[in-house]
């Protein structure tokens, strides 16, 4: 019988450079959590544009978010517009008022207007239409709304204020260290910040100061600034990067930064987690002290990053010279995988230990344990592992582990020590599933004809039962139930066994996982076909036709919640279980 069964969520998760991740499932992430600079960057979901996907081009020098939602992105052929699915050009063929489409900086004003720094001047964005405020004589660096209104304009040949339809210029001849802008930013306490090629200024009390080598500050070029939470700045100079509020705070060396690269832009986040962007050395967050990069080799499209750019839901937008734009946002999955320390990304089986560690068996790189502090062990030939794939895990109460292996092969790890018994009777065929039945006796499930094997004090004893075993779950009544190839899946219950096969109206033959829940309903995961329910003997299918999102189900767990997860080919799926 096929019931209606509605599919609330599907998360796909596709394998990167076609290799599998370990994936652990976690809770959804709220609308606002920020990225957290103690989790791997490659742990976050990452999204590109290009011009492939709408940009105009893929040289993307500045971000910013106006405030009916819309990503804005300034590029050297025009400005791209985001609303999360659509990207809508802006160019000076389409808009004459829009005099340059090669556009250096962007900014967002409270007004919902957009201001636009090209080379030749200073445009604003309102009410669909471009206005020119500023013809400038070199090209406009930065833009800054403070927080009385003010629009101020960072240029090579000195700074503007605007004020309404009042515009002022500053240089020199009013207290600026040097008439080119690097930087714009202002702190809690009202006071304006500028980074110029000859130091630090500041604009308080409508005058500016400049600082020098007594106040801590050099007066080298200022490639740019951050307002950190504290009231400080972030300062980056040739000499690396500063902390400073009225005098040096925290110093973090050149040397401890990438070879022969040049900061292009601080942010500080919410998380107080300060993120670096590098001329040609991708990103890096930095808190507490370390430094963690993230590059082309971890996955970054550009290492060439002009801008890094938190948006209203604390995504990170980072754009880059020819890599387009990248958004890194918490997901609902976060990955584990070589780049957090597993020996390979291939992996078959996983268990979470009581103490709340993780084992996780691999392809061909064995056993892998994975503490709480996230430090990874691998245990393999050198410790007496056998070569070869792991399939199955289980947890004694005395804390040491069962293994499953490849060719057959039961290993238990205990202190340290790898013991290996082989069945003689074993066709040396996969070990798939190990399940504790009672004090002393573990259920072996081998990829075998009559691979039920009951194990005790080193002894095999082997059961018949139609079928290659894939799977094994005891029921709370004691009784097991096994999922098999060929042979369906079997209920055995004080020694006499009940096969449910597509003649009892199961989806398939081929049972991969078998699920008991809290109600002692048995869920049966076929391939083909999908998910099948087992209650008092009688069988309820649910497949594509009844909303499931495909035809296979490789295994099964409950969350608290109610809902069944599931994997398939194409990704990982869930579903309520009152649909």
């Amino acid at each position: 019988m096929a019931n209606a069964l509605a599919l609330l969520d599907v998360f796909v998760f596709n394998a990167r450079r076609n290799t599998l991740r370990l994936l652990m499932v976690g809770l959804l992430a709220p609308a606002c959590a920020g990225l957290d600079a103690h989790k791997n960057m490659t742990q976050y979901v990452q999204t590109s544009l290009t011009d492939r996907t709408g940009l105009p081009q893929n040289s993307v020098n500045s971000v910013t978010q106006t405030s009916d939602g819309y990503l804005w992105f300034g590029t050297q052929e025009g400005l791209a517009r985001y609303d999360g699915l659509n990207v809508t050009v802006f160019d000076s063929l389409k808009f004459k008022a829009l005099k340059d489409s090669f556009i250096n900086t962007i900014a967002s004003g409270r007004d919902g207007s957009l201001w636009v720094g090209t080379r030749t001047g200073l445009i604003r964005y309102k009410n669909g239409t471009f206005r020119t405020y500023l013809a400038a004589q070199s090209p406009i660096s930065k833009i800054y709304e403070s927080k009385d209104g003010q629009i101020w304009v960072g240029s090579l040949d000195g700074l503007y204020a605007i004020q309404g339809e009042t515009v002022r210029s500053y240089t020199t001849k009013d207290g600026l260290p040097d008439n080119s802008i690097s930087s714009i930013v202002q702190t809690t306490d009202g006071t304006l910040w500028f980074g110029t090629s000859k130091g630090l200024a500041s604009w308080k009390n409508s005058s500016f100061r400049g600082y020098t080598a007594r106040e801590g500050v050099s007066t080298d070029p200022i490639f740019t600034l951050a307002a950190s939470h504290d009231d400080s700045l972030w300062i980056a100079t040739a000499s690396g990067l500063l902390r400073w509020k009225e005098k040096p705070l925290e110093r973090v060396a050149q040397s401890s930064m990438p070879q022969h690269a040049r900061i292009t832009y601080l942010l500080e986040n919410r998380l107080k987690t300060l993120w670096i962007a590098f001329d040609h050395s991708g990103i890096a967050s930095f808190q507490d002290g370390k430094l963690v990069r993230y590059t082309t080799h971890e996955g970054l499209p550009s290492d060439d990053v002009t801008q890094v750019f938190e948006d209203h839901e604390e995504h990170l937008w980072i754009a880059m010279l020819g890599g387009g734009v990248a958004e890194l946002r918490k997901g609902s999955f976060s990955s584990f995988g070589e780049g957090e320390g597993l020996a390979e990304n291939m992996v078959w089986c996983v268990l979470q230990a009581r103490d709340g560690s993780v084992w996780v068996g691999t392809n061909s790189k064995g056993l892998n344990h994975i503490s709480n502090n996230g430090v990874v062990h691998v245990y393999s030939l050198h410790d007496g592992l056998p070569t070869g794939s792991i399939f199955g895990l289980l947890e004694a109460d005395d804390g040491s582990i069962w293994i499953g292996m490849e060719h057959g092969e039961l290993c238990h790890l205990r202190s340290g020590r790898v013991t290996v018994f082989r069945d003689p009777l074993s066709k040396g065929q996969q070990l798939r599933s190990i399940l504790r039945i009672s004090n002393d006796t573990l259920l072996l499930g081998f990829h075998e004809t009559n691979g039920l094997v009951r194990f005790r004090r080193g002894h095999f004893q082997h059961s018949l039962l139609s079928g290659l075993v894939n799977t094994t779950a005891l029921a709370p009544d004691g009784s097991i139930w096994v999922g098999t190839d060929h042979g369906g899946t079997a209920h055995i219950q004080n020694g006499s066994v009940a096969s449910y096969t597509t003649q009892n109206g199961m989806l398939s033959n081929f049972a991969q996982a078998v699920y008991i829940d809290k109600d002692a309903v048995v869920w049966v995961g076929t391939s083909p076909g999908g998910l099948n329910r087992i209650k008092n003997g009688h069988v309820t299918t649910y497949s594509i036709d009844q909303g499931l999102f495909d035809l296979t189900v490789g295994a099964i767990v409950e969350d608290d919640f109610g809902y069944l997860w599931m994997t398939c080919d194409r990704g990982i799926y869930k579903i309520s279980k009152r649909s």
